[in-house]
Formats: structure tokens, C-alpha cells, sequence
């Protein structure tokens, strides 16, 4: 668990200070799969940064259970810096005292998790595609085996097929390793593919702290673009389809669709 109690952020500056987080309460449970969203500049990477101790708040206390937290940056793929897959995922682990059979064991079960084979062990990750880069640094991560790993924006800039991919991983790595996940996303369709829970902040404060379900069908009173589920959830009621309001995955409203067009 990790407890946040009335915690501040100040950047301070020459002509003036700017209040990133404003007074915040929060609290994150073990094993938990939470969306962090919100407009530009809401203090949603600051609260990330403060999470994963890069960060000391101004004022307030955080109270830590868990000991290994990482921090997965916006584009982590410009974070690579070695010439094998290997060399890159090993380096998180080099200084443990692993024969090399078990390190490379090791690797391969994190690669397996990001779905990669051993075949990418000793390519260059610099001739990976963005979405192969990506997940090579989730894997990265991962070898260290946190207790939770923070997601900034790990779709952006990727083509559909690649985010798809990615939604895929870090199901695959909530649910095999038990780790808890924050995603902080701008785009509702991964976020409601993924998390259960979500923290909506504004200028600093969070403005909502619930269920994926109560933000989704509220979602007319939050500064975000609606999901295309959601759209078109909107458009088939319109048309008196009467969607059930427990729908916010893409699977769930085709298997819906489906059972009723079959009873009809």
C-alpha cells in the first residue's frame, strides 16, 4: 500500500512558483490497476514522479509498503542505451550474483511476458520497431521486479495494431506477476480497456477517485474525449438500443451486440 496525506507540489521559479499538486489525499492498495488522467499541465507526471520517489513533495507524507517502485517514462524507447536486448534488459540485474544460465533464464521469462522470444536476445534494439522498443524496456523494468510499475502515456505514438499489443502486456503483467499498475494515458481507449480504477485530476486536485464503470457513463462531466466504445455505446442507445450499463470494454459491447441481435 501506498499513502499519500495532504501532499503539496511547488515548482519553484524566479517570477513565480507554480503548484503542480494541490493538497492531495490518496491512497493505493497492493495488486491494484489504477488510471491516472486528466488534462495537460493537471499535475499527472509530477504525481508519478512523487510516487516513484524521484520526487520530494513540498509539504505532506507518503507512507510506503512497497519498497520497488519504477517509473516507465513518456517514449521510453529514447531511454536505450546498449547494443543487445540482452545487454539491455540485463543491465537492470548485472550487479546481482546470478550464474549465467539463471540470468539468462531470467531474461527470457521477462521477454516471454512482452511476448518476445529468444530469437530478439542478441538483435540490436535499435532496429526494433517503436512498439518492440517499447516493450523492451517494459521488460527492462521488469527483470528488478517491482511492486509497481507507473505507465506514462506506454501507447503514445504507437499504430493501432502496436496498442493493441500493448494493452495485451500490461494485462499479461498485472495478472501473472501481481504487480500493481498505474497508467497515466490522455487515450480512454486504453484506459478503459485496462484499469479498474480511476484518478481523474484537474489543475492539481483530484476531481474523481472511483470505478472505471461510474467515470465512464459520467464522463460528460470531465475535460476528456469520450472512448470510441463509448461513442458508439451513445449512438446505439440513440437508436433505442438500450446498451447495459456495465459496458465499457470494446469485447464486452460486441459480445452484447451479438447475444441480442442472435435472440432477435
Amino acid at each position: 500500500m501506498i499513502l499519500l496525506k495532504n501532499v503539496t507540489y511547488v515548482y519553484k521559479n524566479i517570477v513565480n512558483d507554480k503548484t503542480a499538486i494541490d493538497n492531495i489525499n490518496m491512497k493505493i492498495q497492493k495488486n491494484s490497476l489504477i488510471g491516472l488522467i486528466g488534462p495537460c499541465g493537471s499535475g499527472k507526471s509530477t504525481l508519478a514522479q512523487i510516487i516513484s520517489k524521484l520526487i520530494r513533495p513540498t509539504c505532506g507524507e507518503i507512507i510506503f509498503d512497497e519498497r520497488k517502485i519504477n517509473l516507465v517514462f513518456q517514449y521510453p524507447e529514447h531511454q536505450i542505451f546498449n547494443n543487445t536486448v540482452y545487454d539491455e534488459i540485463n543491465f537492470g540485474i548485472k550487479n546481482n550474483k546470478f550464474n549465467d544460465i539463471d540470468r539468462k533464464k531470467k531474461i527470457l521469462d521477462v521477454l516471454e511476458l512482452v511476448k518476445l522470444n529468444e530469437n530478439f536476445l542478441y538483435k540490436n534494439p535499435f532496429k526494433l520497431s517503436g512498439g518492440q522498443q517499447r516493450r523492451i524496456i517494459i521488460a527492462s523494468i521488469l527483470i528488478m521486479q517491482p511492486d509497481v510499475l507507473i505507465l506514462d502515456e506506454p501507447t503514445v505514438g504507437l499504430d493501432f495494431e502496436s496498442r493493441e499489443k500493448i494493452i495485451s502486456y500490461i494485462k499479461n503483467i498485472y495478472f501473472n506477476n501481481k504487480t500493481t499498475v498505474i497508467i497515466i494515458s490522455h487515450d480512454l481507449n486504453v484506459i478503459f480497456e485496462l484499469v479498474e480504477r480511476i484518478v481523474y485530476l484537474d489543475s492539481g486536485k483530484i476531481i474523481f477517485d472511483g470505478s472505471a464503470i461510474d467515470f465512464f457513463y459520467n464522463i460528460k462531466n470531465f475535460v476528456v474525449e469520450k472512448s470510441e466504445t463509448k461513442l458508439l455505446i451513445d449512438l446505439l442507445n440513440s437508436k433505442n438500443f438500450c446498451i447495459k450499463k456495465d459496458i465499457i470494454k470494446k469485447k464486452e459491447l460486441v459480445d452484447f451486440i451479438s447475444q441480442k441481435l442472435k435472440r432477435e
